[in-house]
């Protein structure tokens, strides 16, 4: 801003204060003492000598009293000495308030979590890998030959004796029925074993002898142990029976079902329990002989099952089981013959084992 266009504000200004002072007079309405009426204002140095003209108004009218102006009688006025002008400078700029730049909050320390330890996957183990091996050419196996199978053991069976009974095949034996000629035919035999022409019921009991060759059973001849027997025919309703001879020995059979009656008219009081006869007499009788390799006309190896050393008989059924039986080892000739006491005798291979041997039955109590 200029300096020359500020004096003309100052010089209204003062007029406007003596207008205002002129007119807000008091009871007497005149000019105040003391108060200073300033003079026109002098045109600043440079400015234009023509001043801005008054305005032109209404005049004033002034209240009842001493018009406005015009001394007061008696009082000498008081010549109004113009006002020192104070200078005045150009307006002091109002400082423009440097801008305080607000300091951004400080941001509130976070406590730093301490940092996890960043978890190190633990690697999957690589298997080792396994070499495979170079497979071995599968053997031929060499096959293991079939071994022969076990004969099967027939059920367990019952062999009826004594009643005119078949068993086993027929006349194998020369002559096919009676005694060798080596044997009985009426005279003493062994010392003590006489032919009588009737037979003694005293002492009257029933063996059995079973015989098998190879595997194939053979029938014991009937007429054994007897002096020119008569041939066979139905005796009593029972078949296959040899009743007539010359004679009879205390050790002899009636049919080849392969009892053997043992009769004595003096036991000397061994009662039926006891033996009174021996295996050994019955072959001499007979006239054939026997051993561990031979059975009369059948060579082989010779096996020899007996029911025991026991009587058996005096029981209902009359009947040996084949569970009784165990091997014979002993003297052939000495073994002592009991009541229902069972002989199998076997020559040669092929032939029942122990327990496929049959039960035998009798047809008489003792």
């Amino acid at each position: 801003m200029k300096r020359g266009r500020t004096r003309p504000l100052l010089g209204v200004a003062f007029a406007g204060c003596l207008s205002l002072a002129a007119c807000g007079g008091g009871s007497g309405g005149g000019t105040l003492p003391n108060t200073v009426v300033p003079k026109d204002p002098q045109p600043a140095p440079g400015a234009s000598a023509t001043a801005s003209p008054r305005p032109t108004g209404s005049p004033s009218v002034a209240p009842s009293g001493t018009p406005s102006g015009s001394p007061s009688p008696g009082i000498s006025p008081t010549p109004l000495q113009s006002p020192t002008p104070v200078p005045i400078g150009p307006p002091t700029p109002t400082p423009t308030a440097t801008p305080v730049s607000t300091p951004s909050p400080m941001p509130t320390r976070v406590a730093t979590p301490t940092p996890m330890p960043t978890p190190v996957a633990t690697p999957t183990p690589v298997p080792t890998p396994v070499a495979t091996p170079t497979p071995m050419p599968t053997p031929v196996s060499t096959p293991t030959p079939t071994p022969a199978p076990t004969p099967t053991p027939p059920p367990s069976r019952t062999m009826y004796v004594g009643s005119g009974q078949i068993n086993g095949a027929d006349d194998a034996f020369n002559p096919h029925d009676g005694n060798s000629p080596t044997g009985g035919q009426g005279q003493v035999v062994d010392n003590t074993l006489t032919c009588d022409t009737s037979m003694s019921n005293v002492y009257h009991v029933h063996a059995f002898l079973g015989l098998y060759v190879n595997g194939q059973e053979i029938a014991i001849p009937d007429g054994v142990g007897m002096d020119k027997p008569g041939g066979e025919f139905t005796y009593q309703g029972v078949p296959n029976q040899t009743e007539y001879a010359t004679c009879f020995y205390h050790l002899h059979t009636h049919d080849p079902s392969g009892v053997i009656h043992l009769e004595d008219p003096n036991p000397n009081h061994v009662p039926l329990t006891g033996s009174v006869f021996t295996l050994g007499q019955l072959l001499d009788v007979w006239g054939i002989t026997a051993s561990w390799s031979q059975f009369g006309p059948f060579s082989g190896p010779v096996t020899v099952y007996t029911s025991g050393q026991v009587s058996r008989g005096g029981v209902s059924p009359p009947s040996v089981s084949s569970r009784t039986y165990t091997p014979y080892t002993g003297d052939l000739y000495a073994m002592p013959l009991y009541s229902h006491e069972v002989v199998w005798v076997e020559v040669g291979a092929n032939n029942p084992t122990l327990t496929q041997l049959p039960n035998i039955q009798f047809y008489t109590e003792w």
